[in-house]
Parts: C-alpha cells; sequence; structure tokens
C-alpha cells in the first residue's frame, strides 16, 4: 500500500468516527507526553499507527471553528505554543493539514 492510499484509509476511518468515538480513540492510546501546544498520544487507526497531538480549545475559539484569524489580538511575532497561547488552535490545525498535503 503506497502512502498516499494509507492516508486515504486512516482518514476515511477517521472521518466514519463519531465525536464520542474519536474521543474514547485518543483516550485510549499510548501517551508519549506534553509537547509545544499540546498533550500527545499514539493510535492505531486502520493498522496504521497515528500520532494525536490534542490541542485544547479556547471560550474564544469555540464559537469561530475553522477560523485561523488572529482572535487574540496577539503581536506577529507570536506563534502558538511557543511562550504564549499563539492565535489559535484552529491555525496549528490548518498548518498541520496543510503539511500532510505537501507530502502526499
Amino acid at each position: 500500500m503506497t502512502p498516499t492510499e494509507r492516508h486515504t484509509e486512516v482518514a476515511a476511518t477517521l472521518a466514519r468516527l463519531t465525536d464520542a468515538e474519536l474521543s474514547e480513540l485518543v483516550a485510549a492510546g499510548t501517551p508519549l507526553g506534553t509537547g509545544i501546544g499540546g498533550v500527545t498520544v499514539l493510535v492505531r487507526v486502520a493498522g496504521a499507527q497515528v500520532f494525536v497531538k490534542r490541542v485544547p480549545l479556547t471560550a474564544l475559539e469555540s464559537p469561530h471553528p475553522g477560523k485561523t484569524t488572529n482572535l487574540f489580538g496577539l503581536p506577529t511575532f507570536l506563534q502558538y505554543g511557543v511562550g504564549s497561547p499563539g492565535f489559535s488552535a484552529w491555525r496549528e490545525l490548518s498548518a498541520h493539514e496543510a503539511t500532510t498535503a505537501s507530502m502526499l
């Protein structure tokens, strides 16, 4: 199976999960520690190991799903999780999605 096929299979499997099932999967994962911006675990999805980074949403971010603008009004030199609360969890997600897409 090619990396692109594996990604497609894992993504499809994850997309079929309900929020509750996804929460259970992450809760049952193997803890790896706490890194920049969140807690990390390793889970198995469709036979593949998947790295999971849990980035909590703030009360300000929750009503704005997917919004990557600077909701906190922080100076532009700050980056999420590096000495600041950063611009948003959504920006972090967007960065990971862009990185993954460029690798496929």
